[in-house]
């Protein structure tokens, strides 16, 4: 079964639907860039699937200057799946 059947399958069974990269990118877009220039802002993705907001909210906040520590230690997400 490849990937694509695979989450077929999983939305069949559970409705999931994951926010599509370029979506995803285009609301972090949106949001202002002093949130991204402060380090000890936090993020939080409450249903975080396949972690695409997670992966680019990190890359944002690297991108202005954040170290990775920083980053990480910035950035939550929690899923029930």
């Amino acid at each position: 079964m490849d990937i694509h059947e695979q989450r077929k399958l999983r939305r069949k069974q559970t409705a999931e639907v994951f926010t599509p990269i370029w979506l995803a990118q285009d609301m972090i877009d949106k949001l202002p860039d002093d949130l991204w220039k402060d380090p000890s802002k936090t993020v939080l993705e409450p249903s975080c699937g396949d972690g695409v907001f997670v992966e680019l909210c990190i890359l944002k906040k690297l991108h202005f200057g954040s170290t990775i520590k920083q980053a990480v230690e910035t950035v939550f997400a929690i899923d029930i799946m």
